[in-house]
């Protein structure tokens, strides 16, 4: 299923791409106000689970079992951003992260609907208009603000 399963690894690297560029990755939260450093070793956390959703796209099945594994994910990764307790300064952008996480899961119908068609045609244009999306805007904004603010995965 070579057609399909190099679309879906470009979907996942969309979301993929932006976490890890910007140095978030996995692990929830909870309980206190995190530090700076300690909120950074939860976005790097997440963002290694993100970048770990590539393999949903090899594993086998249909186009609607491996979409269904991405989009959820994409909403645990979300889910675990949301339960984070982070600094003050980094609230609202954690917040746009978990937006954008989940606005890219519910945006990924398109790309099922072209692969279960293995329509190439819109497979490339259902991408196009996710690499735009507001989720995708979302995370890079987030990030983009996150960097001017020290944060990093280091």
């Amino acid at each position: 299923m070579e057609f399909g399963g190099r679309k879906r690894i470009a979907a996942v690297a969309v979301a993929g791409a932006v976490l890890v560029a910007a140095g978030c990755g996995g692990g929830g939260g909870g309980g206190g106000k995190l530090s700076k450093s300690e909120y950074s070793k939860k976005l790097a956390a997440v963002g290694k689970g993100v970048q770990g959703l590539s393999s949903v796209s090899t594993s086998g099945g249909s186009p609607s079992a491996q979409f269904a594994k991405l989009r959820k994910g994409l909403r645990d990764a979300a889910d675990k951003l949301a339960k984070i307790n982070p600094p003050s300064d980094a609230k609202a952008d954690n917040d746009k992260l978990v937006q954008g996480l989940r606005e890219i899961a519910d945006d990924l119908a398109p790309l099922e609907q072209a692969a279960r068609n293995k329509n190439a045609a819109a497979l490339s244009a259902a991408l196009a208009n996710l690499q735009k999306s507001g989720g995708v805007k979302k995370l890079q904004e987030a990030i983009a603000d996150l960097r001017s603010k020290g944060y990093s995965s280091a």
